[in-house]
């Protein structure tokens, strides 16, 4: 049985490629949504993403993502930290 047929190549490369065009588009919104300039080419990052993905994927579920879900559950609960900040910083001026 063999491991590596031309199958299995472009498998690889099909799903690495839809991988690719997934985080240059997510790539191009986090740009477009924090104001920075991309002045690094994205062909070195395409590179990754396509070739590879399997890696990629595993740091960007654990890096974007978790922080983008850390975000989300700081904005439900940001008023009561807020305050609680506020009455400790009232507690050292008195």
């Amino acid at each position: 049985m063999k491991a590596i047929t031309w199958q299995t190549v472009l498998s690889y490369l099909g799903v690495g490629f839809v991988f690719a065009i997934i985080r240059v588009y997510f790539h191009g919104r986090h740009i477009a949504e924090y104001g920075h300039s991309d002045n690094e080419s994205i062909q070195n990052h395409i590179f990754r993403w396509w070739f590879i993905w399997p890696i990629s994927l595993i740091y960007w579920i654990f890096s974007s993502l978790a922080e983008e879900v850390w975000g989300w559950v700081y904005d439900r609960f940001e008023s009561t930290f807020k305050y609680f900040y506020n009455l400790g910083l009232k507690s050292k001026k008195k």
